[in-house]
């Protein structure tokens, strides 16, 4: 299986503590669940090089994508190359292709921007994922992705996951989306879905029974206070600590229930158009309660209960984002999860279940 929207690493609370900790668990997680290549949508180069050497010497998934985004705003995270001439885009470029990735990212909201990596990109044969307002993704063309289907609406390239949604709710804003969706789809542009680490940011009590949370302490520390809350002595506690080291809120009880209609909005526009567009299943893990590998495969089981067949579902997961990426098939690691035998399907038999319940 392939995740198309995937961290790399994730941060340390101290010092002292080794900086491979994140990838090493990141590569198990994904070994136990089954994902044999990845996808970062942006990462640094010292994350991407040490994720590489450690799935190479385990036996783990391999890697498509990696290095920082480039944006023209200030950056709030070193997984961003802040750029601001034609010549800074082309050093960025030439960089990625020195570490042999065939793709950048570009998180902007400016059309003009978002230009002008693509056409510097397209000299050096060099792929583009594009996290911004769905109105600028006209800039992409066959072979691109664009990344997150809830950001189809977005005004910006970075804005709450509440607001993001809740741009979904009217029936006029669903047309705009399909639409929009669909003339990527003729462009030959794909969009990773990334659902499940969109509804977890808005609804985050509906995270903290999420199995294998465990498997993220080591990545990122403060899922502790996600654990925490989900203890009946320790919730209020856990939320407050919750928000003040990551700034994830609930919404109050209106806002909820007008995230919920884009919810319905989304996945209607989801459903409408998977049989036009190329959904590329992504998970955007590691997040406060998205796993790696396992809540790639809630992922998938989400696309299925919009009335996807299993099969095509398995087919976005495995050859269809194989093909999409450019991995070929002999390369992509034959994982299997530690838990089932060599010949079983495990990946049906999970959505199965999912759907049944």
């Amino acid at each position: 299986m392939v995740d198309c929207s995937m961290g790399l690493g994730g941060y340390r609370e101290r010092l002292t503590d080794s900086v491979l900790t994140a990838p090493n668990a990141i590569v198990d997680a994904l070994r136990r669940h089954g994902v044999g290549a990845v996808h970062s949508t942006s990462s640094t180069w010292e994350e991407y090089w040490a994720f590489r050497q450690i799935s190479d010497k385990n036996g783990g998934p391999i890697i498509s994508g990696g290095g920082a985004a480039l944006t023209d705003d200030p950056p709030v995270s070193h997984r961003l190359r802040w750029v601001q001439s034609n010549n800074e885009i082309r050093q960025a470029i030439s960089t990625a292709q020195n570490e042999e990735c065939a793709w950048v990212t570009v998180q902007s909201s400016s059309r003009d921007f978002i230009q002008a990596v693509v056409t510097e990109a397209r000299k050096h044969g060099v792929r583009v994922a594009l996290r911004g307002p769905g109105d600028c993704a006209d800039c992409l063309s066959s072979g691109d992705m664009f990344l997150g289907f809830v950001q189809l609406l977005s005004r910006v390239a970075v804005s709450s996951p509440l607001d993001s949604l809740v741009e979904w709710g009217s029936q006029e804003r669903v047309q705009y989306g399909i639409k929009l969706a669909q003339l990527l789809g003729e462009r030959g542009v794909g969009i990773t879905t990334e659902l499940v680490s969109h509804r977890r940011s808005v609804f985050i009590r509906e995270g903290l029974n999420t199995p294998f949370l465990e498997a993220l302490e080591p990545i990122l520390p403060h899922t502790r206070y996600i654990r925490e809350m989900n203890r009946a002595s320790g919730y209020l506690a856990g939320k407050k600590e919750l928000k003040k080291s990551t700034g994830l809120v609930e919404p109050n009880r209106q806002m909820a229930r007008r995230a919920e209609e884009g919810w319905n909005g989304v996945l209607e526009a989801c459903e409408s158009v998977h049989r036009s567009v190329c959904l590329l299943p992504g998970s955007r893990s590691p997040q406060i309660t998205t796993v790696p590998g396992y809540s790639f495969k809630e992922e998938l089981a989400i696309l299925a209960h919009l009335g996807c067949s299993l099969d095509y579902v398995i087919h976005c997961a495995t050859e269809g984002a194989r093909n999409f990426l450019g991995i070929p098939v002999d390369v992509e690691q034959p994982i299997v999860s530690d838990e089932i035998t060599q010949d079983y399907d495990m990946t049906r038999l999970v959505l199965s279940l999912r759907i049944a319940n």
